[in-house]
């Protein structure tokens, strides 16, 4: 299932996948932590061809400053758009808010702390 949402993210900001690949090593940085990311890798999560790990949901989350459910890789809990270019109803008449900050980093790892649960 492509993921519309995290392929809309970067393009929206005019970015290559490379680029894409560049921002999240330098979010690594302060964690000392070498990345295993590459440009056809970020292509095949946005093509739907394989998910991220709970680890790159949250790099990504902190790149495009947003929700997991806004990329795509967790269900939306208030019906708006899903990764599969899917829209409720709700999520029609709903206009996109944008919110940033501790708490909802907070969430966004929350979020994924729970998908990678489900997931075991």
């Amino acid at each position: 299932m492509v993921n519309s949402l995290l392929r809309y993210q970067r393009q929206l900001r005019g970015w290559s996948l490379q680029h894409v690949v560049d921002q999240v090593c330098k979010l690594c940085e302060d964690e000392e932590r070498i990345p295993g990311i590459n440009a056809d890798m970020v292509g095949k999560w946005e093509r739907g061809e394989k998910k991220p790990s709970p680890y790159y949901q949250t790099r990504f989350c902190e790149l495009y400053q947003t929700s997991a459910d806004r990329l795509g890789f967790v269900p939306s809990l208030d019906g708006e758009t899903m990764g599969n270019g899917m829209v409720s109803r709700v999520g029609r008449a709903r206009s996109h808010r944008f919110v940033s900050g501790p708490i909802v980093t907070a969430m966004v790892v929350s979020q994924v702390r729970l998908l990678a649960a489900v997931e075991r």
